[in-house]
């Protein structure tokens, strides 16, 4: 849990039992997880508290909210810390291809990727880039 707590601390976020509960399963898991799933291992955790942690560690760009093929929203660690988000200029923010095994849920996130430039209008500034493929790991195409 110390992992846990030191992200929260440098998000400037206040380290609850419950924010250490939800970011300590992200660090565990390798899956990505809908809110019955994160409901299940959060036994402890009360819907409602477990809503409002998803959307805070959201808006603190932690976790991402994912589109699934069966229209609930899934949600992903970044593994992504605030120190490497602010060096990030909107020129070149740090860019992150997830890929995403439908079958399975198995996730490869890739770093140091080259996509081509992207064009954005000019009264929005990015500060990082996720580019989520969906389709099937090595293992479940066989």
């Amino acid at each position: 849990m110390e992992t846990a707590r030191k992200i929260l601390k440098a998000h400037g976020l206040h380290v609850t039992t419950a924010r250490l509960l939800i970011l300590e399963i992200f660090l565990q898991t390798q899956n990505i997880l809908d809110f019955n799933e994160l409901m299940y291992l959060s036994k402890n955790v009360n819907r409602i508290t477990l809503y409002r942690t998803l959307h805070l560690l959201y808006q603190h760009h932690l976790v991402l909210k994912v589109p699934s093929n069966t229209g609930i929203t899934k949600y992903l660690y970044r593994g992504f810390p605030e120190s490497a988000r602010r060096r990030n200029s909107s020129r070149n923010p740090e860019r992150k291809i997830h890929l995403i095994c439908q079958d399975c849920g198995k996730i490869i996130s890739v770093t140091d990727v080259s996509l081509p430039p992207i064009s954005l209008p000019k009264n929005f500034e990015a500060s990082f880039i996720d580019l989520i493929v969906n389709g099937k790991c090595k293992e479940c195409s066989q």
